[in-house]
């Protein structure tokens, strides 16, 4: 089942959401991640502690994200180039 948050990512169709403690990963069909709530420890990956009430894309991944994955404060994301698959930390 395929979700969109018209409002609040410019009608992104969103293929992934995962949410850590306090915090919120969603993938969209694009590749492109977006991140919402908490960053006391810089779990949003936008380079900052401050929260965020909407999402915003995590502009650091510039590959295409197939996977996403979060836990209690911190975010795991898998991305495809030239078929070798690499992890990052958002």
């Amino acid at each position: 089942m395929l979700t969109t948050l018209p409002s609040l990512m410019s009608w992104q169709v969103v293929t992934q959401i995962c949410g850590g403690h306090g915090h919120t990963v969603c993938l969209t069909a694009e590749g492109h991640v977006y991140t919402f709530g908490s960053s006391v420890f810089g779990q949003l990956g936008n380079g900052s502690n401050v929260k965020s009430s909407v999402p915003v894309r995590v502009t650091a991944l510039t590959e295409r994200i197939t996977i996403i994955a979060t836990n209690y404060f911190h975010n795991v994301s898998i991305e495809v180039i030239s078929e070798r698959r690499f992890c990052r930390y958002p």
